[in-house]
């Protein structure tokens, strides 16, 4: 429901903009209001984006209101170059920008965002141990009045799992914040800080947004994320990087992955390919047109050079990547299609994704043969089958 109760909000709103300034950081919507400037035009855009929304979410199961109830549809949604067909849909029906995480036991955690008021955002974390099908509510992570958002989950080889997340109050403190967790998601210790601005001035463009955690290869700890810190200097936005030696309990100095004088790449997220290189995807905003989604490949997942990468053709904000065991890259963005790669990058072929509509979907694999996307404005998590190369 999360996109049918964001129409409803934003019904009555459409002429209030200091309303719009108010909510400007919601995750659903935060590309709308942060690359564009705000104003009654924007509020329209971001109604009638909500309302094809809402229509593609209950043609596509979004009816369902049981927690981890599912349906096979009649026929596949799509199919991915005759590798992957999609069919079990699971309505989670908590909170919207779902990040799953696979435990080590072999359960799944999930991070569900819940937009409590226009102060405070607490993320709520669910178990699965029947490979997404159904969740149970474990706890949740807040802070205060601020925002909390954007949330990752991880689980280090200690077993801890960490949790991190955008942590703000609009123009006037952003972090990119940490918790812990040592008791497979019941409790949660933190916040710690990875990074802070405490004073933008007043001014939005100044914020700390979507982290990414992975391990390197040497087991250290890495973190990326989009950083507008450097604004001033001629950056809109980079995605920075950090590398912790201690699990996370502090961190080492910013680098940048990506950076262009005037642009604004952002929504990291990184894989570990099977020939042990690391692909970066991003959004290349104010760099290309409709925020095309590039990647980088590193060796070793910290030195990424200084170009820009490449494009991947119809891919357009908010990525995500997944990499597969058989060696297959699959991507998916807010164009709502599919690209795979079988040659690390080299050359993708491009498919429907999983869902007709929605923004920063996500792409995990469940286990051998099978496959999970989810889509940032609701709770809806659709299950694919793949077939093997």
């Amino acid at each position: 429901m999360g996109t049918v109760l964001t129409l409803l909000w934003l019904f009555p709103k459409l002429k209030l903009v200091k309303k719009i300034r108010k909510n400007s950081n919601h995750s659903i919507f935060k590309h709308t209001f942060r690359n564009k400037q705000e104003g009654d035009s924007s509020m329209v855009i971001m109604f009638m984006i909500a309302l094809i929304a809402t229509v593609g979410y209950l043609l596509v199961g979004g009816s369902g209101n049981h927690f981890g109830s599912s349906f096979n549809s009649n026929r596949p949604i799509s199919s991915l170059g005759n590798s992957i067909t999609w069919h079990t849909t699971i309505d989670v029906s908590e909170g919207a920008s779902p990040r799953l995480v696979k435990m080590a036991d072999g359960s799944w955690l999930g991070a569900f965002v819940n937009f409590i008021s226009e102060k405070r955002y607490e993320v709520k974390i669910y178990k699965s141990t029947d490979d997404t099908r159904s969740w149970t509510y474990l706890s949740t992570v807040s802070d205060g009045d601020r925002q909390v958002d954007n949330p990752i989950l991880l689980q280090l080889p200690n077993g801890d799992v960490l949790l991190a997340g955008r942590n703000l109050i609009p123009r006037a403190s952003y972090r990119i914040s940490l918790w812990r967790s040592s008791d497979g998601g019941l409790t949660w210790r933190g916040p710690t800080t990875v990074d802070r601005n405490e004073n933008p001035g007043g001014r939005e463009g100044r914020g700390l947004w979507e982290p990414f955690l992975y391990t390197l290869p040497d087991g250290r700890l890495t973190i990326l994320y989009a950083n507008e810190t450097h604004f001033d200097q001629g950056y809109p936005q980079v995605i920075s990087q950090r590398i912790s030696n201690n699990n996370g309990e502090s961190w080492g100095q910013e680098t940048w992955a990506v950076s262009k004088s005037g642009g604004r790449p952002g929504m990291p997220v990184a894989a570990r390919m099977t020939n042990g290189k690391y692909m970066l995807v991003y959004e290349a905003c104010l760099m290309s047109p409709n925020c095309a989604v590039h990647y980088k490949i590193s060796e070793d997942g910290s030195r990424w050079g200084n170009d820009l990468g490449n494009a991947i053709p119809d891919q357009n904000c908010g990525p995500w990547i997944a990499s597969l065991t058989d060696g297959r890259l699959v991507v998916t963005s807010c164009s709502n299609k599919i690209s795979y790669s079988e040659d690390f990058g080299a050359t993708w072929k491009d498919s429907e994704a999983a869902f007709p509509s929605g923004a920063w979907p996500a792409i995990y694999e469940i286990k051998s043969g099978e496959v999970a996307a989810v889509v940032g404005d609701s709770s809806r998590i659709r299950i694919g089958t793949v077939t093997p190369r």
